[in-house]
């Protein structure tokens, strides 16, 4: 049996998204700066820039974005979690499980970060023999090779089998930031903390109603770039086509400050992160999700603030603001290794 790819036909009415735009943009400019040379060469494309499409795969699930394309990959919202039982640590063997039967015999599908980032590593390496890969969904194996098959000449169909491997590499580089995020990895029957509406008092709207899982995505970041810009910030879910390439700009300062700091202070830190995700991709991905979901299950009270309907206050901020920045450091070390791992193996394999 060859590598599977999973793909799904299920969809929420809830829209929901990973770290936000700002923060997808800082943590893969951070990857950029930490990649061997020619990585990115052999990933994309020539000068190939991995912030350009970072956040390609959350419009993927939008029906009204102009960027992505809901129709190939509206399924796509289930890969940005791997949400458990209440208590529950991370199993791995259940996370890389495609399908689901229930009580009636009836079977789904069930994608989730872990097992769709296996996929799209196995889709990456084999893009140019993808229709001897073994897909999960005939729909998405049957849209994949409509699009290959509808290019009338040869040029045109490479150009598919170089999106594929285009669509992998951000696939894996933004599902891989989202593990770092906690309440990406929390518990199923919240969605991961979206069902926890609060009132965020650090906002610049004192009234606002956000989420907790929202409170980690965008509005701890928004509250440090709205300090930076002042009037001229826009929060990051209140704009999804403005050009905020200056603000993604600054955050990626903040963030680099930060671990600039962390390789003069504890360089041993930087170095096991980038030993846990230089070798096997599915141990590296084990290791994130299961340490995320660890400080998830110990620390689960204290991360929801109090009730649903309550109050998020600047003390809350202080306490785990750091805490944001180092998990988006953290993937983006780990990210840097693990393609740095897949563009070597990818030149063997075209070689």
């Amino acid at each position: 049996m060859g590598p599977r790819i999973i793909a799904s036909g299920m969809s929420l009415a809830v829209v929901v998204r990973g770290w936000n735009q700002d923060v997808h943009y800082a943590s893969a400019k951070l990857t950029e700066d930490l990649l061997d040379e020619g990585a990115l060469d052999a990933l994309l494309q020539k000068r190939g820039d991995l912030t350009y499409y970072i956040n390609w795969p959350d419009a993927n699930h939008r029906a009204g974005s102009m960027s992505g394309d809901p129709n190939r990959f509206g399924w796509s919202l289930f890969s940005h979690f791997v949400n458990s039982g209440p208590g529950e640590p991370y199993d791995p063997v259940k996370a890389r499980e495609t399908r689901m039967v229930n009580e009636k015999g009836e079977s789904r599908e069930t994608p989730n970060a872990v097992n769709s980032m296996i996929h799209f590593h196995d889709k990456l390496l084999h893009y140019k023999s993808f229709e001897l890969l073994d897909y999960v969904s005939e729909k998405m194996k049957a849209a994949d090779k409509a699009l290959y098959d509808a290019q009338p000449v040869a040029f045109l169909k490479n150009t598919v089998l170089e999106r594929f491997k285009r669509e992998a590499t951000y696939s894996i580089s933004h599902y891989f930031q989202d593990i770092h995020n906690p309440f990406h990895c929390a518990d199923a029957h919240d969605m991961g903390g979206f069902r926890h509406t609060m009132v965020c008092r650090f906002c610049e709207d004192k009234e606002k109603k956000t989420n907790i899982h929202s409170v980690w995505d965008a509005d701890m970041f928004d509250h440090e770039l709205r300090e930076a810009f002042e009037y001229d910030y826009v929060d990051q879910m209140e704009s999804f086509e403005l050009d905020r390439y200056p603000f993604g700009q600054k955050l990626h300062s903040m963030v680099k400050k930060r671990h600039e700091r962390l390789r003069e202070t504890n360089p041993e830190q930087l170095e096991e992160w980038t030993a846990q995700c230089s070798g096997d991709f599915g141990h590296c991905i084990d290791t994130a999700v299961g340490e995320t979901r660890k400080f998830y299950v110990d620390n689960e009270k204290e991360l929801y603030a109090g009730e649903k309907d309550g109050v998020v206050t600047k003390a809350y901020l202080d306490k785990y603001l750091e805490k944001a920045f180092e998990q988006l450091i953290k993937a983006s070390v780990r990210l840097a290794a693990a393609l740095n791992k897949m563009a070597k193996d990818l030149n063997d394999y075209e070689e």
